[in-house]
């Protein structure tokens, strides 16, 4: 057999590979690692939402047992489940939130009315507080305004000359005369805001008829005007002085009617 001899010193030639096989294999390579990144990119989507889900229920305190926490999957259906008034725990919560408004709107209400009834209670007693000044702004006009005697002459035919005691801070002063005539009224003044009593005596025709009886004897002056202090103590000795008895009559700021009468 014929065989040519090989040379030791020469390099096996190595065999080369088409090129369309490598295409392929580039693209492989490409292709595999292009769904890595989407298939990790995903995942990384997948993994927000989980997390975003996790945050609400933290936040409205929402959170499961550690037992049997569902799926990322039920999570999304359960978003799903609160456009379409499932059961979700969004859904529940919005219902829970539903409740406290209510029960806010209730206690909101039920404020309302206390501060009402309240507002009720201050305005009655802002109406007690009118009224209790009108009473303390009358009491000081009465302290403040004078008293007057209004001697009337209610008799048939007579013509009647009016006199009076009173207490003057030092004993029982009496005064006269003021003549009221017929059907006529006499006002005199007593002071500002005298109270107590007032000793009254009418004369006509210098003592022809008289009114008056059952108080102590006042000293008067028949004749003359006078003004005698300590009337029912004075000595009473001038010629035309007399003693007489007065009726009793009890007066307080504003008009005393004191009407002589046959």
């Amino acid at each position: 057999m014929n065989s040519s001899p090989t040379s030791l010193t020469k390099q096996t030639r190595i065999a080369s590979s088409p090129a369309w096989l490598k295409a392929i294999a580039v693209v492989s390579t490409i292709t595999a690692i292009g769904i890595g990144v989407f298939s990790y990119a995903q995942y990384q989507q997948l993994n927000q939402i989980k997390k975003q889900i996790e945050r609400i229920r933290v936040q409205k305190q929402l959170l499961l047992p550690n037992v049997n926490k569902p799926s990322l999957s039920s999570e999304i259906q359960n978003l799903i489940n609160v456009i379409k008034g499932g059961d979700s725990f969004l859904y529940l919560d919005l219902n829970k939130l539903m409740g406290q408004l209510e029960n806010h709107e209730s206690s909101f209400k039920k404020n309302i009315n206390q501060l009402q009834s309240r507002v009720n209670e201050l305005e009655d007693k802002n109406r007690s507080l009118h009224k209790e000044n009108d009473s303390l702004q009358s009491r000081v006009y009465d302290l403040t305004k004078s008293t007057y005697v209004k001697f009337c002459n209610k008799t048939e035919s007579k013509t009647i000359n009016a006199s009076f005691a009173f207490w003057d801070g030092e004993g029982l002063r009496s005064k006269g005369w003021w003549l009221v005539a017929l059907g006529e009224c006499k006002s005199v003044s007593m002071g500002q805001n005298y109270r107590g009593n007032v000793y009254v005596y009418g004369m006509y025709n210098k003592g022809e008829r008289s009114w008056g009886s059952g108080y102590s004897s006042f000293c008067v002056d028949i004749i003359n005007a006078f003004d005698i202090p300590n009337s029912d103590k004075n000595s009473c000795s001038g010629s035309s002085e007399r003693r007489v008895t007065m009726s009793k009559f009890d007066v307080s700021p504003g008009t005393n009617d004191w009407p002589f009468k046959d």
